[in-house]
């Protein structure tokens, strides 16, 4: 019982290289992989063995781990270089509202807005102002609200783990749909990453009243909308 609702902490470790993967419409596999193998997967174990190694062998260092991991001359330096993953993981997910809402308005699965092409030579890259406001306001509403780390952490692993989870249940199906799979092997695939998904979400679901209720809520809104 213990390990299952560790997975609810482990989602958060699975989720640190997650707005690498934002932008891959617009960069494309060959500079994602690239950027995973040599940048990003090497960073993300030093980070979290560092970790762990400072929580198993430095006292008191469970409670600010990320902290005590880092040598008291490297501090500010290395909180110069969170803030900027920050940034960068916040303009990921902004493009990516961006992108989906231009997608969903084609579909007819929202009303016209205002879209503006950011750039002439390729496709996707867009601004729509009306979402930039809405982002901004619901940013502010969440921090007022939940006012601790601890409750937007709760919002944040389950809505993480239903993307996850809703992902993977829908990619199978072009895969299958267009003849180039068949469902067995749709199946093989598919199946032990639902699995893991569904352990994931689970392990999730006690922090629904600690502030996961918001992405469910708004998820069932947007789901609506179609």
């Amino acid at each position: 019982m213990l390990a299952f609702f560790v997975l609810g902490a482990v989602i958060f470790a699975l989720t640190g290289a997650e707005a690498l993967y934002a932008d891959i419409g617009h960069f494309g596999r060959r500079a994602i992989r690239l950027a995973w193998l040599v940048i990003v997967f090497p960073a993300i174990v030093i980070g979290y063995f560092g970790q762990a190694a400072t929580m198993l062998y430095q006292k008191g260092a469970e409670q600010q781990p990320f902290f005590f991991a880092a040598p008291s001359w490297a501090l500010i330096p290395t909180v110069i270089i969170v803030l900027l993953a920050t940034v960068i993981a916040s303009q990921a997910v902004i493009s990516g509202a961006f992108s989906m809402t231009s997608q969903a308005i084609e579909l007819g699965f929202l009303p016209r807005l205002r879209v503006i092409e950011t750039s002439s030579s390729h496709r996707g890259q867009v601004y729509v102002p009306a979402v930039n406001i809405l982002l901004f306001a619901a940013v502010m509403f969440l921090v007022l609200m939940f006012r601790s780390s601890d409750k937007l952490t709760s919002a944040y692993g389950i809505a993480v783990g239903l993307i996850m989870l809703i992902t993977h249940r829908a990619d199978g199906e072009p895969h299958a749909s267009h003849g180039r799979w068949p469902w067995a092997a749709v199946a093989a695939v598919s199946m032990p990453l639902l699995g893991v998904d569904v352990l994931l979400v689970a392990a999730n679901v006690h922090k629904i009243p600690q502030g996961g209720w918001f992405p469910v809520a708004v998820g069932i809104v947007l789901f609506g909308l179609r």
